[in-house]
């Protein structure tokens, strides 16, 4: 079998200096003092809740289940041993703090460490081990997944096992990584959008997105620098990186689901990622939101929270001034009924962005009024019972539309702008992650059939002349085809597509390839001493 290797988020002790080389500004003063005060969750601590109770999965190096701090139970799938010992430290950083509960507190003193050792030092880890374990977890039944690891590049398989801890009603948590500064650097399983990826405030090496046109990535940033925590042989150190800027949200996931024990994993991914306060550099400029995604981890306005936004970001696709595109916030509340709502909104000068609420919806429209061109930012802003919700957007311009319909399931799939002679158009359902591709031509639009209702995502590649551009846009389908359905689709290139199908399924069958999925038999062993 193939092997991936797969780096870990590790920047051990990175050092004073590295203080001075990030992104700087109002988070500098911080991270030498306890960042449990710093993020907000002494609040619910000093209303009695621990975490108690939640089981936190750490697929990592192991922990040290001899730490008098750490309560730990778990497995390895390294070698021979069933015990997760942690030989190299990363992994019990982590878990120190999400739950240390002793000579210091982390985040969630009141959970239980389910520790997956992965690796033994650190350096690479196969990505079948971060499928076996993520699968061991949901096995388990843990509340919350850790994963302070990641590629540089996207992983189907690690994607898919986040995707089915979601679908178990599991809230997945990952690093975003220390591939930085460069933009698009996210990778798996950092890229995957039912995951909440985080990043660290102050640490120019945090990876960035965009990672999608449709979401932003990193969802949040939170304390990565000089954090002090749980180390080998029952002491303490401190340390830097993603990978321990992850653990503090995980540790404020498991604050919330004490309070909110029947929230699912997208429910407590809205309210952690639109409590969040704006974070910004040295001279009081908001970092994009490639950098920090919503903002800076605030776990009292999360505790507090009581409005669930879906979804937690939106993107505007304009072709020409004038013209407009409207996107819909879905909003309810913990506590019916909603109620009043106030809404303020941050647009880009060369936009008008007006909104409307219907029920159970807030529809924003933007507008272009000035001739400009590119990708720009805004942001929006709910205030619910003194409580304030922060939706970061984007607004694309482009030189042309995607024309898009859906009939049972069927969708026919064009482009409408000037010059254009051919596009390939990759359609994704925005659950699963799935795409699928159809091609389209002048007076001939692709067709695609989907079998699931919901959001599909719709990126068209352009060529007009001897240019390529891209064009996005959505498509909502309620009816679905029906699955087993033998018609063969006009797609563009039919025949020849079939071929490469036909050829691709004989040789599956002759290699007599198939998936299997990961059982153990050995539950979770409960390692505290």
């Amino acid at each position: 079998m193939l092997r991936s290797a797969v780096l870990l988020g590790l920047v051990a002790a990175i050092g004073i200096a590295l203080l001075y080389q990030g992104t700087g500004g109002q988070d500098a003063v911080t991270y030498l003092q306890d960042s449990v005060p710093y993020i907000g969750a002494d609040v619910p601590q000093e209303l009695g809740y621990g975490g108690d109770g939640i089981r936190v999965a750490v697929v990592d190096t192991g922990v040290d289940p001899t730490h008098p701090d750490l309560k730990v139970r778990g497995r390895s799938f390294v070698g021979q041993a069933e015990v997760p010992f942690d030989s190299n430290g990363h992994g019990t950083q982590v878990a120190g703090i999400i739950a240390a509960n002793g000579g210091m507190q982390g985040i969630a003193p009141g959970s239980v460490i389910y520790s997956y050792k992965v690796s033994h030092d650190g350096d690479a880890v196969s990505s079948d081990l971060i499928v076996k374990a993520v699968r061991q977890a949901i096995a388990d039944d843990v509340d919350v997944i850790n994963i302070s690891l990641g590629v540089n590049r996207t992983n189907r398989q690690i994607d898919e096992a986040v995707n089915e801890a979601t679908r178990e009603g599991i809230v997945v948590v990952v690093a975003a990584g220390n591939d930085g500064p460069g933009a698009g650097t996210i990778g798996s399983p950092g890229i995957n959008p039912n995951a909440i990826t985080v990043g660290a405030t102050h640490n120019n090496i945090t990876s960035r997105g965009p990672a999608s046109p449709f979401y932003i990535k990193p969802d949040i940033v939170a304390p990565g620098v000089f954090i002090n925590s749980t180390s080998l042989g029952g002491g303490y150190n401190y340390t830097s990186g993603t990978s321990f800027a992850t653990p503090h949200v995980s540790g404020a996931v498991a604050l919330l689901l004490e309070k909110n024990p029947t929230l699912g994993p997208s429910e407590i991914k809205s309210i952690i990622v639109t409590t969040t306060d704006l974070a910004s550099d040295e001279h009081g400029e908001q970092f994009p939101v490639e950098v920090a995604g919503s903002g800076r981890l605030n776990v009292t306005r999360a505790f507090n929270a009581e409005l669930i936004i879906f979804p937690t970001s939106l993107a505007f696709d304009i072709a020409l001034p004038g013209t407009a595109d409207t996107e819909v916030l879905r909003v309810r509340t913990t506590d019916p009924p909603v109620g009043d709502i106030g809404v303020r909104i941050s647009a880009p000068d060369a936009f008008d962005v007006s909104h409307e609420t219907s029920g159970d919806g807030v529809a924003f429209t933007a507008r272009m009024v000035q001739g400009v061109s590119g990708e720009f930012a805004g942001r929006i802003f709910l205030t619910h019972k003194a409580t304030e919700y922060s939706i970061p957007f984007v607004i694309r311009t482009s030189e042309g539309a995607i024309t898009a319909s859906s009939d049972s399931g069927t969708l026919s799939l064009g482009v409408d702008a000037p010059g254009w002679s051919f596009a390939r158009i990759y359609v994704t359902d925005s659950k699963t992650g799935y795409t699928d591709a159809v091609s389209a031509v002048p007076g001939r639009d692709g067709q695609l059939r989907v079998y699931d209702p919901g959001t599909y995502w719709i990126e068209a590649r352009v060529t007009a002349g001897d240019r390529t551009y891209s064009i996005y846009d959505k498509i909502g389908v309620t009816q679905a085809a029906e699955r087993g359905a033998t018609d063969v689709l006009d797609i563009g290139l039919p025949y020849r597509q079939m071929i490469i199908l036909a050829g691709v399924t004989a040789a599956v069958a002759a290699s007599g390839v198939a998936l299997s999925r990961y059982r153990s038999d050995s539950p979770a062993a409960d390692l505290s001493s």
